[in-house]
């Protein structure tokens, strides 16, 4: 049984439950422009 994408069905790697597509236009619409937090450079190291 293959995994799908909760959003639109296509296949996904196994432990997923969404598509980069999806993510990626999950992330375009809510206006992110910033990284995730904890993913900016050198944020634990001032």
């Amino acid at each position: 049984m293959e995994d799908r994408c909760i959003c639109c069905g296509n296949v996904v790697p196994e432990g997923t439950m969404v598509c980069p597509d999806c993510i990626a236009k999950s992330a375009l619409s809510d206006g992110d422009t910033e990284k995730p937090k904890g993913e900016k450079e050198n944020e634990y190291r001032k």
